[in-house]
């Protein structure tokens, strides 16, 4: 029991590092950095939540993982994301829990959640513009680089590409981690 709650934490710990670190990508595209990015994160994470999820009580710890996001992201100051997101992470860690196989309830959940992943940046834009803006100015953030940024996010249609992008984008990561690290397939 210790070593699972011991490799559950590293994971966890792993998850938030690399979505922190692949977020950060310095990429001067535009179109990378509003459409790709969150896809290339969720790719990048999905051997990471495979293995979480082959823990005994998967969803559980993928659930210990949104509060952690919810905890940092509110302690960054945007209290909003921080419950969108742990919202989001429950909902993936249920639909993980209640689909019927194992594998096609991890793919469900982690798609699902790599889809609402990109809500984090939708969320300020539609919901709390004049708080995130500034900040966003206030901590460097160009006047320019906002403009993009709120043009990208209140397009129905990029909505629509970078939403699909980003479930795409983690759908294939599980996929491809299931062939690369899943020791109980023949």
């Amino acid at each position: 029991m210790k070593k699972t709650i011991w490799k559950a934490l590293i994971y966890i710990i792993s998850l938030v590092a690399l979505q922190l670190l692949a977020g950060k990508i310095p990429i001067s595209s535009y179109f990378y950095k509003m459409v790709l990015s969150a896809g290339v994160v969720m790719f990048v994470c999905s051997p990471v939540v495979f293995k979480l999820m082959s823990l005994k009580g998967g969803s559980l710890y993928f659930g210990v993982y949104s509060i952690l996001v919810c905890v940092i992201y509110t302690a960054m100051g945007f209290w909003y994301v921080g419950l969108y997101m742990l919202a989001a992470g429950i909902l993936g860690a249920l639909l993980m829990r209640s689909s019927q196989s194992e594998f096609k309830r991890q793919l469900l959940g982690w798609t699902v959640y790599s889809g609402l992943f990109t809500g984090m940046s939708i969320l300020p834009v539609w919901c709390f513009w004049e708080d995130y803006s500034a900040k966003a100015l206030a901590n460097g953030m160009t006047a320019e680089h906002l403009q993009t940024y709120y043009d990208y996010y209140t397009s129905i249609p990029m909505l629509a590409a970078i939403v699909t992008v980003a479930a795409g984008f983690g759908c294939v990561g599980m996929i491809l981690s299931r062939a690369v690290l899943d020791k109980k397939k023949p």
